[in-house]
């Protein structure tokens, strides 16, 4: 906390010593606007007497000891027991109005204070009545006024005017006790001459903690002169401890005299206003010249007092109910007009500004899902760790505030260098999700007492300007941000429901996919079992069968990746294309006619192998392998039927003759089109070549125009053995790093590399360990595995063409997702790869 002092020397704020501070309860004196009569309830003598009694009421018979007909008269005598008699006990003293008191017959003001076995009369002078008809109508004009403002302020400005109005002091000051029990003016109404206090803060000289709990009792406190000599009280000896806390006429405590008198003030009087049972706030009236208040002044003001209270509570109830509705607005907002309860997290923080609508703020900002957003001026995101921080110290279950970083959260200094206050609402349940906002330095001025000193003085007051503190957060701000959180709460609950659904539903879909993989897992491996469990034809090489069964799961592969493709199948006629890319024939050697069709599932993968089982023989033994051979095959939609028929011809091949045994495109031809699909297959051998009829159902083919773009273009087809070339001439004697995680592809590559002449192969499962083999040799060339199980081989390809080795990508993905346009030249081989495929995308990297 920083003070700046006022123009004069300054010293500390004044404190009562402890030496004079004593409870109210043991003082023997009493102001001298009035006299103190105290009676034995069961004898009705008198045993306490103020000093000047007999003066006041006239009466020289008045002693201790003697009746209360002789000390008050009998006619006032009997009014006093009636009294006691109908209200045996009371916590708020009866007031006897005009009561002829002693033997002259003085009219007196009475207040009668029954306690424990004595009952006290505290006499006054009678007010004129005059004086009683201007009170009245005063009260009944600023009853009125008071039922007009419908916000706070309007109505505590209301209130110091008509106080003002109705009792004619000088200075009237109305007080509100902050969160810490400060007292602050937040109005006053003030004759010419004197200047304003308001938001000025005033020091516990001016309203001690020790006394409030006294004002909350007894309401209205007056004292009529400060300089006047106080009254003794006189009392019969062996009586207990006297008790004037309730009384209007206790004395001042002498450090309360000192402070007044310092501060120029000759009369004063004090209104608790009691709001829902709690010490809202003082009405203080101030006046520079000594100020008798009659009884019914007393009166007036203290009912005047209530119904300020009164009016304060149900503005607040109003403001309170006010707030709830536009709570209830905004989350009305947010979970009715809310198409996409997934988007709440990012509407929240784009609609930050409605927060300030709220609670009065430089700046608020929202920590939701990580992010910081704010509005106004709110710190920047680096604040945030040390926000949380101090919540979670906190350990507060609501709201946490405070207006002075200085004094409570030291720790958030450094990350608040522009603030001196901070409110945080929680709006999560187990989250650090959280609202906050924010409040800047204001200047504090706190009024002192002089006290012995004459600097210049502000309605007497020696004032301090003191710095670290923040407009502090009130009772209005604390019941805001309760409706707000319980807005909240409720709108990021149903959020965390709406993820928790999600996630619930995320985990089912994520088991039958695992399911459905498993599922789809186990019959590739049943069809592959199926494929290398076939007998090799007698008198086949084993190298000539090893390589057949390769190209047929190739054709596998390449099938399931154009089922899992982004499109989810693939059109007859790029089936066609890829699987005689790798032929070179001329034009005229093959002929497709009929429209495209798609097929996806079970009728691909069965059309994959069998077209590939077709287009293989046909290379080896039929059309395709002389020049003058020729293959056309022709299809077309039999609607009688509603099935598709195939006719695959072959002439000009070499002479054929049925073949003894089945072979595998045999079995597709009998087995698969009549058994998976429902169809019909036959073959025939003629003399001019093979021909093959096919019907396969409607349903399975789909006759539509296929879009051919760059990313869903097929995959080539690997070349099939009878085409390929063992090339050795461009890598023979090269040193090649494989860096392959799967130590079953890993010895593949290697033995393809070797059978393709080169020897000097190094194998790594790691990026890391591909850098360890990079510090210690220098590759020709390397074959990179996309996917590794630690992440990808992106950063060894960038150091690898930092240093000017070129290499190729290997991948099982059916594109080339996830490789960056920056190596969009570099070869990519997809998985599982044929030897000639991985020895030509090896050359082309090298040329």
């Amino acid at each position: 906390m920083k003070i700046m002092a006022a123009p004069e020397p300054t010293r500390a704020p004044f404190h009562m010593p402890a030496a004079t501070i004593r409870p109210a309860s043991v003082r023997m004196l009493v102001q001298s606007g009035g006299c103190l009569l105290a009676f034995n309830a069961s004898t009705l003598r008198l045993q306490r007497s103020s000093a000047n009694s007999v003066l006041f009421l006239a009466n020289p018979s008045l002693s201790l000891d003697a009746d209360i007909s002789t000390c008050i008269g009998s006619s006032a005598a009997q009014r006093i027991c009636a009294t006691i008699k109908e209200q045996p006990s009371s916590h708020r003293p009866v007031l006897l109005l005009g009561l002829a008191m002693g033997p002259r017959h003085i009219p007196c003001d009475v207040a009668l204070h029954i306690v424990g076995c004595e009952f006290v009369l505290e006499c006054f002078r009678a007010g004129a009545p005059e004086l009683n008809g201007r009170l009245i109508g005063a009260l009944r004009n600023a009853l009125e006024r008071l039922r007009e403002p419908e916000n706070l302020q309007g109505l505590l400005d209301v209130a110091v005017k008509q106080a003002r109005l109705i009792s004619e002091y000088d200075h009237i000051l109305l007080y509100r006790f902050d969160r810490k029990e400060r007292p602050v003016v937040v109005a006053d109404a003030f004759r010419s001459g004197l200047a304003s206090l308001r938001g000025q803060y005033m020091t516990e000289d001016d309203l001690p903690p020790s006394i409030q709990t006294l004002y909350r009792q007894t309401l209205i406190r007056v004292i009529e002169d400060t300089e006047a000599p106080e009254i003794p009280v006189q009392e019969s000896s062996g009586l207990p401890e006297f008790d004037t806390s309730s009384l209007m006429l206790r004395s001042v405590l002498p450090a309360g005299r000192v402070y007044l008198e310092a501060c120029g003030i000759k009369a004063t009087m004090l209104l608790a206003l009691v709001v829902d049972g709690r010490l809202w706030g003082m009405l203080t009236f101030r006046h520079y010249e000594p100020r008798p208040v009659s009884m019914d002044e007393r009166a007036i003001v203290r009912m005047f007092g209530e119904y300020v209270a009164l009016q304060i509570a149900a503005v607040t109830r109003t403001n309170r109910l006010r707030i709830a509705e536009q709570a209830h607005d905004f989350l009305h907002h947010f979970l009715h007009s809310q198409t996409d309860i997934a988007s709440v997290p990012r509407r929240i923080r784009s609609e930050v500004e409605r927060f300030a609508h709220f609670v009065e703020c430089d700046g608020v900002g929202v920590w939701m899902d990580g992010t910081w957003a704010t509005h106004g001026h709110a710190p920047s995101v680096e604040a945030v760790p040390r926000l949380l921080e101090w919540m979670r110290e906190s350990d507060s279950v609501g709201t946490c505030s405070t207006d002075s970083l200085h004094d409570d959260a030291t720790e958030l200094l450094p990350a608040l260098p522009d603030f001196a206050g901070v409110m945080a609402i929680p709006i999560a349940t187990g989250t650090k999700d959280c609202l906050f906002f924010f409040r800047r330095e204001r200047e504090r001025i706190v009024n002192l007492a002089p006290l012995g000193r004459d600097p210049q003085k502000v309605s007497g007051f020696l004032q301090e300007h003191v710095f670290g503190y923040a407009h502090p957060w009130t009772t209005e701000d604390q019941e805001a941000a309760t409706q707000l959180r319980a807005a909240m709460m409720e709108i990021t609950g149903a959020y965390h429901q709406f993820l928790l659904r999600e996630q619930a539903e995320a985990e089912r879909r994520q088991k039958l996919v695992n399911e459905e993989l498993t599922h789809r897992v186990k019959n590739i491996l049943a069809v592959v079992q199926s494929l290398v469990s076939r007998p090799a034809p007698e008198n086949r090489p084993f190298r000539e069968h090893f390589t057949t069964l390769r190209e047929r799961i190739n054709a596998l592969a390449f099938a399931h990746d154009q089922i899992m493709g982004e499109q989810g199948g693939s059109s007859l006629r790029t089936l066609f294309d890829v699987e005689l890319a790798p032929y070179q024939l001329s034009p005229e050697a093959v002929t497709l006619n009929g429209p495209d069709l798609w097929m996806e599932g079970t009728v691909l993968s069965i059309m994959t192998l069998l077209i590939h089982e077709l287009l293989t023989n046909a290379a080896k033994y039929g059309a395709l392998a002389t020049n003058a051979g020729q293959l056309v095959v022709e299809w077309y939609h039999d609607l009688a039927s509603d099935m598709w028929h195939f006719c695959w011809r072959e002439t000009g091949g070499r002479p054929i003759r049925t073949p003894i045994r089945q072979g595998f495109g045999s079995v597709l031809l009998e087995r698969a089109i009549r058994h998976e699909l429902g169809g019909t297959a036959t073959r025939d051998f003629l003399a001019e070549g093979v021909v093959i009829h096919l019907a396969v159902p409607a349903r399975f083919l789909l006759q539509r125009p296929i879009e051919n773009t760059q990313k869903n273009k097929p995959l080539p087809a690997p070349s099939p053995a009878s085409s390929a070339k063992k090339i050795t001439g461009d890598l023979k004697g090269r040193r090649v790093l494989v860096v392959e995680d799967q130590i079953l592809i890993a010895m593949e590559t290697e033995d393809i590399l070797r059978d393709h002449g080169v020897n000097d192969v190094c194998t790594a499962a790691s990026v890391s360990e591909a850098r360890a083999f990079l510090t210690d040799m220098h590759p020709d060339i390397a074959v990179l595995d996309l996917n590794l199980g630690e992440g990808t081989s992106l950063d060894l390809a960038v150091l690898l063409r930092a240093r000017g080795i070129p290499f190729i990508f290997a991948t099982g993905y059916g594109n080339r997702g996830g490789i960056p346009d920056a190596f969009a030249d570099v070869p990519l081989v997809h998985k599982p790869y044929t030897g000639s495929g991985l020895i030509k995308a090896l050359q082309t990297a090298c040329c």
